[in-house]
């Protein structure tokens, strides 16, 4: 799978709300998306998810990366994240 990243993209933020479960396929399909874009020199926030699915991730070595990954509780955290980033990254 390939993704074509817009070069003035920075960050994206992945709302996951409404993600209720993960399976084996949609971890290693995460995985390629985060290989990807981290490729790119993009950074990917994901925002909403359960505390399972974050178990799972780390249990899959998907784990938080400063500057690169985290996750965020909700959206509004999510773009403060985003904007300190971005700073960091003009600076």
């Amino acid at each position: 799978m390939s993704y074509d990243v817009d070069p003035k993209v920075h960050t994206i933020i992945i709302d996951m709300h409404d993600v209720p479960s993960m399976d084996g396929a949609a971890i290693v399909a995460l995985q390629s998306l985060i290989d990807e874009v981290h490729h790119e020199s993009v950074a990917l926030i994901l925002a909403g998810l359960p505390t399972r699915i974050i178990v799972q991730l780390h249990r899959a070595g998907i784990g938080k990366t400063v500057g690169m990954l985290t996750y965020c509780r909700g959206l509004p955290r999510a773009r403060s994240v985003a904007l300190h980033w971005q700073k960091e990254k003009t600076e």
